[in-house]
């Protein structure tokens, strides 16, 4: 048997690591842990977003402003909701930089209430 840091005994027996006082211990989370728990839901969203794709592999026109062109459905929606992340991550982007600004110039933001 060994003793960590915490008082916890690790037993050789398989038997569920236990403090001194008989209830069982509490294993603390670390960066690599939710790094691995990252790892595992991206990949199973990737595996749910590959399964939509192959399911919806029948071809579509697609007209945009002048161009046109045919693709799978699969890779039509998923292209339009990429672009959609696109827009909304620059338009927050934009607001946070404004903000940022903002609050380092603080006499601009008086201004700007006194105008209203």
């Amino acid at each position: 048997m060994t003793e960590d840091r915490r008082g916890a005994i690790d037993s050789q027996d398989g038997a569920p690591r236990t403090t001194r006082g008989g209830e069982r211990a509490r294993v603390e989370r670390t960066k690599a842990s939710a790094l691995w728990t990252a790892v595992a839901a991206g990949l199973l969203s990737l595996v749910v977003i590959l399964i939509f794709v192959a399911q919806n592999s029948g071809k579509v026109r697609i007209h945009f402003l002048m161009m046109d062109g045919a693709m799978p459905l699969g890779v039509a929606l998923l292209v339009s909701a990429l672009l959609g992340a696109l827009l909304m991550l620059a338009i927050g982007t934009v607001r946070i930089l404004q903000l940022r600004r903002m609050a380092k110039r603080p006499e601009l933001m008086e201004r700007r209430r006194r105008r209203r």
